[in-house]
């Protein structure tokens, strides 16, 4: 791991260069104290064994979605379950959602979501479907170690209005027992 000068012909600044898994990587900064911080953290990450956490979520939501259904969602769900939430993921997340990197969702992206999906005139079962969606595809993540924890369990779902229960007026009742035959009466 080192910093070096980047001449000013080449966009000049700082670059740290290491090596991970075999491969040169590098990474430039406009600041030597920046680039220094950032070799520190390098170094630190190599001793806990953290490295391969830099690049983590860098996967994107639609990627992940795919890997999420292959890998968690087809061995645990009912097919006429996986079926509709691939209906919900086709139509509702992956045209909103489907290009971000998974470390840039967080509350405000989930904001800002749901008021999309109430100008679209999404139905507020198939909002909270999408919601659950994104939470279990993003708490995969967290247990595959790509994200350090899902913003969505901290996100309020949408609440359904419950109508009231009407009952029956009691001569309605009445007179549906009435018209039922005698042998099946109380």
């Amino acid at each position: 791991m080192s910093v070096h000068r980047v001449p000013e012909g080449k966009g000049g600044g700082w670059e740290v260069r290491w090596r991970r898994h075999g491969r040169q990587r590098s990474k430039r900064f406009h600041d030597k104290d920046l680039a220094d911080i950032f070799a520190a953290d390098l170094r630190k990450r190599r001793r806990l064994g953290t490295l391969d956490d830099l690049d983590a979520g860098t996967e994107l939501l639609s990627d992940w979605g795919r890997v999420w259904r292959e890998k968690r969602a087809k061995v645990r769900l009912a097919a006429s379950t996986l079926n509709r939430y691939e209906q919900v993921w086709d139509l509702w997340v992956l045209p909103y959602l489907g290009e971000y990197e998974l470390r840039e969702i967080d509350v405000g992206v989930a904001d800002d979501y749901m008021a999309d999906l109430h100008d679209a005139e999404c139905g507020l079962e198939t909002q909270r479907k999408a919601l659950y969606l994104l939470q279990a595809v993003l708490g995969y993540a967290v247990r595959r170690r790509r994200i350090p924890y899902n913003p969505m369990l901290s996100f309020d779902k949408p609440r359904g209005r419950r109508r009231a229960v009407k009952p029956l007026p009691l001569t309605a009742i009445e007179t549906m027992i009435a018209s039922l035959r005698p042998d099946i009466r109380c």
